[in-house]
């Protein structure tokens, strides 16, 4: 239950630190959820209730399983039902390089 309350907590910091980004493309209306590690250091991709590209849910969702979901996953839900993240919008045009600079932050955190 600790780990639980330490999500819980954390999630709701990085939502009140505007740490959960929402960037739709436009005009497919494609949805990509990110959020911000602790001081805007790294950042992560979340898809809701699935999968966060963070170290945390690796280690304790998938391979220990001492948790449903890290805090990055609970921010994302607790801002999407307060309306409290930053929305971007870009073209789908955009939508490749977007891709490109996310996953190679990824891979280098």
């Amino acid at each position: 239950m600790v780990i639980m309350e330490r999500i819980e907590k954390e999630a709701l910091k990085a939502v009140a630190e505007k740490r959960v980004i929402k960037v739709v493309f436009e005009p497919s209306g494609q949805i990509f959820w990110l959020v911000y590690g602790h001081k805007f250091k790294n950042l992560y991709l979340v898809i809701p209730g699935l999968y966060c590209s963070c170290k945390g849910f690796t280690m304790n969702v998938i391979l220990r399983r001492v948790s449903e979901y890290c805090y990055h996953i609970r921010a994302r839900e607790l801002a999407g039902e307060k309306g409290l993240y930053i929305e971007k919008r870009m073209s789908d045009k955009e939508k490749l390089n977007f891709l490109k600079k996310i996953f190679s932050k990824m891979l280098t955190t």
